[in-house]
């Protein structure tokens, strides 16, 4: 028997060069949603890794729909250019597909960063006002996010879609979500 791992797939409209996945990985190191330095050297290692495929990090469609202030985003000028940046740097090291992981935290959103506690933001560490499709914490001691009327998840729902676009806009970047 042979293992097909090093063989290409295709998955929709993209033919991954072999079945090596890279899962995303919150790096909790971006500057108000946009990535930086960090970002370009973590991406950049698992580019030339030789995977088949590089997801990008959980990145918030909103800014109040990261998880934590060190999440990436694709909501604004600068996220995209930011994004655009680091998916340009790894393009010159290897043409293996590279997807993003669009997100909304939801009711886990306004979080500290794993290594500070990992638990709702404090009233002093600015937290945001969380939103999810029901008012139910994540857990005790946690925000009480604002429900979402119909509305309000047509914005959110629209937000996707802007972001999907954003990263379409890279060229260089396939859209997996």
């Amino acid at each position: 028997m042979t293992s097909k791992l090093f063989e290409p797939i295709r998955l929709g409209g993209i033919t991954l060069p072999n079945r090596v996945a890279v899962s995303p990985m919150c790096q909790y190191s971006a500057d108000d949603g946009s990535m930086t330095d960090w970002h370009l050297a973590h991406l950049g290692s698992m580019a030339i890794s030789g995977a088949g495929l590089v997801m990008i990090e959980a990145t918030g469609v909103t800014r109040e729909g990261r998880i934590t202030h060190g999440c990436t985003g694709l909501y604004h000028d600068n996220n995209e250019a930011a994004m655009k940046r680091v998916v340009d740097a790894c393009r010159r090291l290897t043409k293996s597909p590279i997807g993003v992981q669009l997100a909304h935290a939801g009711r886990k959103a306004s979080t500290q960063v794993p290594w500070t506690g990992g638990q709702a933001l404090k009233s002093d560490e600015s937290p945001w006002r969380t939103v999810a499709p029901s008012a139910l914490p994540y857990s005790e001691k946690w925000h009480t996010p604002h429900e979402l009327n119909l509305a309000e998840l047509k914005v959110l729902v629209d937000a996707f879609a802007a972001a999907a676009k954003r990263a379409q806009e890279l060229k260089r970047l396939e859209q997996l979500i």
